[in-house]
């Protein structure tokens, strides 16, 4: 069973109350709700590594199962395509969250551990830590609670298809897990997590779209994107720094411009895709869109962009709107498009 046959499985739906915001005490107890939802009520995770992110508004509640693979990842939002969605609070943007899971090595050299992240999509609506801190990316060891609006979510690593839940058999499942916050200014490498504990690197905020341009002259690579549409193309310089953090692209104000967007028709969602690098690898993930991303006439839900190059039509195979990329090798300029 894929993931997309997994999302909200248990989803759980009563009352159409309005929450305004989630205080503290309201937070603990949605999250001990969580617990038991997680542990007692949903099925075994079907993973051997990922994690499972549970949610809870009033009474609705539900869960996904997210696997630490490369082509894993869910988008939450109120969009009706979204992998998780939270419908029921318009503070939600369509497009809110990108959460991915994956392995990270421990120092002890053991095994290693599953980290998540969750990157803001450039929204108007951060969201908030337990301990009321707004953030924007964050990349998580451990069990991690957090706020959207008016929606509480917990996430919890799976470690060979077992659920790992701060403290221990006894605790107060009220008891809200305690993270060591740290900022960063990528995401961490390695980790040094001690079991049934919990850490969270904090990212560097996403940069403001204007300054997308602002180059830095140590950036060790360079990127390129191109849209193309009739003949016509426009071409922009993308940082190291800024795919670091994740660089959207569609018809919305938020997304990459300096000419981009007069290239994209109707059929390219407002927010389409996100390029964004992990470690040293970028992926394009398509958001959930209704006409889709293809590579090779077949449509993808992720994909690895090659360095040398690679071509996408974004949305209808009508309208004829491709995107290229390509990323130069460290201290070497970019060449022509293969």
């Amino acid at each position: 069973m894929g993931l997309r046959d997994r999302l909200d499985v248990g989803t759980r739906v009563s009352g159409l109350e309005s929450l305004a915001g989630v205080e503290p005490d309201e937070m603990r107890r949605v999250y001990g709700r969580l617990v038991e939802l997680a542990t007692r009520e949903a099925q075994r995770p079907e993973l051997d590594a990922g994690y499972r992110i549970v949610w809870g508004r009033g009474e609705e509640r539900g869960w996904l199962d997210l696997a630490a693979h490369s082509s894993s990842f869910a988008v939450i939002g109120r969009h009706s395509l979204a992998d998780l969605v939270l419908a029921r609070d318009e503070q939600v943007s369509l497009r809110h969250l990108l959460a991915t899971a994956y392995l990270l090595p421990h120092e002890s050299g053991g095994r290693p551990d599953v980290a998540l992240r969750l990157l803001d999509l450039r929204t108007t609506l951060s969201f908030l830590l337990d301990d009321g801190s707004a953030r924007r990316s964050i990349v998580a060891t451990g069990p991690v609670c957090l706020r959207l609006a008016s929606y509480v979510l917990a996430a919890f690593p799976v470690h060979d298809g077992n659920l790992e839940v701060a403290g221990n058999a006894h605790i107060d499942s009220m008891a809200l897990p305690r993270s060591a916050v740290r900022d960063e200014l990528m995401p961490p490498s390695r980790t040094s997590r001690p079991w049934r504990t919990s850490e969270i690197a904090v990212m560097a905020q996403p940069s403001e779209i204007s300054q997308i341009f602002a180059r830095s002259t140590d950036d060790p690579r360079r990127a390129r994107v191109t849209i193309e549409r009739d003949g016509r193309g426009t071409t922009v310089a993308i940082s190291e720094a800024e795919l670091a953090r994740g660089v959207l692209i569609g018809r919305a104000e938020k997304c990459l411009d300096q000419g981009l967007r007069s290239l994209l028709t109707g059929r390219v969602s407002r927010v389409h895709l996100l390029l964004l690098a992990e470690g040293e690898q970028v992926t394009a993930y398509d958001l959930c869109t209704v006409n889709g991303t293809r590579r090779d006439g077949e449509r993808v839900r992720s994909t690895l962009l090659d360095d040398g190059g690679t071509r996408l039509l974004l949305g209808s195979r009508r309208d004829g709107v491709f995107l290229r990329w390509q990323r130069s090798a460290r201290g070497e300029p970019l060449g022509p498009y293969r």
